[in-house]
């Protein structure tokens, strides 16, 4: 497990150092406005092997309606596809069953050496007894699932890149005219990572209680405390996430103290309206029978919530377009501007976490 990790960690950084991003940025801003060009020259070598590069040609072509590269490209990722296939059906039909037994006696043996003293329930807790057991049988439950626990190290990996690479980015050297849009490409990535980190833990969470559900609508614990623990355990991590990369996320363009207090605020309504809309559209969409977390986050209703989710970005993305358009024009502090921004996605936050709020509970409530 651990080489594995290592392996694929150490691709992630070749990648991420071999086609350097901001490099890529600022080569194609050199075309401004004529950005709708082909750029394949300014790809690096090692993309031209890679599935998304051949998934973007499909795209491009397709919109220039040249059908022959479409199609070379649809064949070259088609034949990759059942390649991979045929090598990890021989891999499994070899390996599958001695794995399978192997991995029960160490999930075993894991289990009864390193329980955590704060897991178990005779120990005493400064929670409500209702609350402290809904937290411990919660956190047994996520790390007894492999599936849970390994996604979210890979996700955590992922963010740790990805404030590296802001660390190290320095755009306040680029045009002026170019730097609000360049703020606003990071701005939409970082919304959209957190909105994949909701759909994929957040979204689960009321599906999760799956069969034994019952057990719970039968017992004198108030659903609306179960909601509410349920969102606490969701939020608070999602929100150090979102004010980490939000504070990161200015030192490409000098780590302006105007510009980082703002995205302080409208991180803080990011996490609260996506955690609302994934704990209460994955209410909505609860299904107690299915005990794989990736498949509940693969499903309609989550990929409804994404949807939705990148609509909001384009909500967020203009409330704050047009202050941090400004400043970067006039490198000046407008306090209208600022201010209109925060209260529009104050509005926003609200008016999307209240009635999403309302559905997920309403959800938990309906017949089981």
């Amino acid at each position: 497990m651990f080489l594995a990790g290592l392996t694929y960690a150490v691709c992630i950084y070749l990648y991420f150092k071999s086609t350097n991003p901001t490099k890529l940025f600022t080569e194609v801003m050199k075309y401004y406005p004529y950005i709708d060009q082909y750029f394949a020259q300014l790809d690096p070598s090692l993309a031209l092997y890679l599935p998304n590069h051949w998934v973007a040609e499909i795209f491009y072509f397709s919109v220039r309606e040249n059908s022959e590269m479409v199609l070379k490209y649809f064949l070259i990722l088609i034949s990759a596809t059942i390649g991979m296939l045929l090598i990890n059906f021989s891999v499994a039909r070899k390996l599958y069953f001695e794995t399978l037994f192997i991995a029960f006696d160490l999930k075993n043996k894991f289990r009864k050496k390193f329980e955590p003293e704060f897991l178990k329930f005779e120990k005493k807790s400064i929670f409500h007894p209702q609350i402290e057991v809904l937290m411990k049988r919660d956190l047994k439950m996520f790390l007894r699932e492999p599936s849970q626990w390994v996604h979210f190290l890979i996700m955590v990996l992922l963010v740790l890149i990805f404030i590296w690479s802001l660390i190290n980015m320095r755009l306040y050297r680029v045009e002026t005219q170019l730097l609000s849009l360049a703020f606003a490409s990071i701005f939409s990535f970082n919304i959209f990572l957190i909105a994949s980190i909701v759909i994929r833990f957040v979204y689960p969470l009321i599906s999760l209680e799956g069969m034994g559900y019952w057990t719970i609508r039968s017992s004198p614990v108030k659903l609306t405390r179960l909601y509410i623990h349920k969102f606490i355990i969701s939020f608070f991590p999602i929100l150090i996430v979102s004010e980490a990369i939000s504070y990161f996320s200015v030192f490409p363009f000098g780590k302006d103290r105007n510009i980082g207090l703002l995205m302080a605020i409208i991180s803080l309504f990011i996490a609260l309206t996506y955690v609302s809309l994934g704990l209460g559209m994955g209410g909505y969409f609860a299904n107690y029978t299915e005990k794989s977390p990736v498949r509940i986050a693969s499903s309609r209703g989550a990929t409804i919530t994404l949807l939705l989710g990148l609509v909001l970005i384009s909500i967020f993305m203009g409330i704050i377009f047009v202050p941090i358009t400004f400043y970067f024009q006039s490198l000046k502090f407008n306090t209208e501007f600022f201010t209109s921004a925060i209260l529009g996605a104050l509005f926003t936050s609200i008016a999307i976490s209240v009635p999403f709020n309302l559905l997920g509970l309403k959800s938990m409530k309906r017949d089981f």
